[in-house]
């Protein structure tokens, strides 16, 4: 009877021997089949925490990356207004100071600088009230009013006593000095707005570089945790495989050795 207890015992050890083989290969070939060394939390619940936390970082970098990119898509697009403008001024310049020689431009040659002047403060206006980037408009307070260059100055009266408006852009009749230096305020004012601009995105630029080293490190230690070892996990599908095939040779072996000893006692 002891003999017979062993045999059985023999039996159920080789028996879990085996089947602790196929779980061995059925993970090896999961983890070869999907590339993770983690695939439900039972295979490393401590890992498989810290990982999903990492990724929950992950995830708010990325978003973090995102807006810096969109605001940096609006800041440029608002720089490329500005720098619209920005030429549109140095040609205001350009025209003022023609301008300022007045004693040697005739009454056509001034109408003709008036009229390109009017034209540049409509393109500015124009351009304010357009530029828009995902509907926002970028410039809504830099049109040529804001920028100091379209105000009423005085009222003249002709001879029939009606009232004309004098514009302060009035390179006819204006204070040419007066002009100049607003245009040059103006223009100083929408190239530092361009400079500021600049430095932001500069600084949303260096930032997003930042994030992006960090992101890889975090996919890296992510990679590092539920990622399978391809060499390791082959290793031990072939251990598994040829564990199982000497526990199946033993188990058979086994029997038969039972087999045989049993027949010896019933004869």
């Amino acid at each position: 009877m002891q003999s017979i207890g062993m045999t059985s015992m023999m039996d159920l050890f080789l028996q879990g021997r085996i089947a602790a083989s196929d779980r061995a290969m059925k993970q090896a070939i999961e983890r070869l089949s999907t590339g993770k060394r983690i695939n439900r939390a039972s295979d490393d619940p401590a890992g498989m925490i810290v990982a999903t936390n990492f990724k929950t970082e992950i995830k708010e970098i990325e978003k973090s990356i995102e807006a810096a990119e969109r605001h940096n898509h609006y800041l440029a697009a608002k720089e490329g207004s500005l720098s619209v403008i920005a030429d549109m001024m140095i040609e205001l310049q350009g025209i003022t100071v023609q301008a300022s020689n007045r004693g040697a431009l005739g009454q056509g040659e001034l109408e003709a600088l008036q009229q390109q002047a009017n034209g540049i403060l409509d393109g500015i206006d124009f351009i304010a009230a357009t530029a828009r980037f995902n509907g926002e408009l970028l410039l809504e307070r830099l049109n040529a009013k804001d920028l100091g260059l379209r105000r009423l100055v005085a009222s003249d009266d002709d001879d029939e006593g009606e009232s004309h408006p004098r514009w302060f852009m009035d390179l006819q009749w204006g204070d040419l000095e007066a002009i100049q230096k607003a245009v040059d305020s103006a223009s100083s004012g929408v190239n530092l707005t361009r400079a500021g601009i600049g430095a932001m995105i500069q600084r949303n630029e260096s930032n997003i570089r930042l994030s992006m080293n960090q992101l890889e490190s975090l996919s890296s230690e992510v990679s590092r945790i539920e990622d399978a070892d391809y060499a390791e996990e082959i290793s031990k599908l072939v251990r598994a495989q040829v564990l199982r095939e000497v526990g199946m040779r033993s188990l058979m072996i086994h029997r038969e050795s039972a087999g045989r000893a049993l027949g010896l006692i019933g004869a």
